[in-house]
């Protein structure tokens, strides 16, 4: 006498297979992917993260915009996001930095430490995302004023035009 276990998976090979689903072809596929993993909420988180290096760049951004959806543990998900501000893909970077500006004043330590990374792209990409999210303003204007001589002009460009945005407030 056999016993079968049909649709037994387990929770983490449920999240696995959405977040390969993330990366499908098929916008419907796509689409209930991320409704189950945010559904499942922050247990995906970590296999999220993880997706952050995977080889396809929509698969990527699609995590990326996860991500920032679950929203929780801020000191998970924001590192992991900023991390990918240097993404060899452009929609992906552009689809972390807008997540961070989402994910709002949460994000604003972790950015304001992004500020020194070593990898131009990620310092340009984090004044943008401090301009638009904008407090703590105390924070956020020192921190941008110290990059606006920054060793790559476009960083110190995009932080005048963040100061100039958080000034229009």
């Amino acid at each position: 006498f056999a016993v079968g276990f049909v649709g037994c998976e387990s929770r983490a090979q449920k999240i696995q297979k959405h977040i390969t689903q993330l990366g499908d072809a098929d916008a419907t596929i796509r689409a209930h992917a991320a409704k189950e993993l945010g559904r499942i909420g922050e247990p995906a988180v970590p296999a999220l993260i993880d997706a952050l290096r995977d080889g396809n760049p929509s698969l990527r951004a699609s995590a990326v915009w996860k991500l920032s959806e679950i929203g929780k543990p801020v000191k998970q998900i924001v590192p992991a996001l900023i991390r990918t501000l240097g993404d060899e893909s452009e929609p992906v970077r552009v689809a972390a930095s807008t997540a961070l500006v989402e994910m709002g004043e949460p994000a604003v330590p972790f950015l304001i430490d992004a500020l020194n990374d070593a990898n131009a792209e990620i310092r340009l990409h984090t004044a943008y995302a401090l301009g638009e999210i904008g407090e703590p303003a105390d924070a956020i204007i020192p921190a941008l004023i110290r990059k606006l001589n920054d060793k790559e002009w476009n960083v110190g460009r995009v932080s005048v035009r963040a100061l100039l945005n958080i000034g229009a407030r």
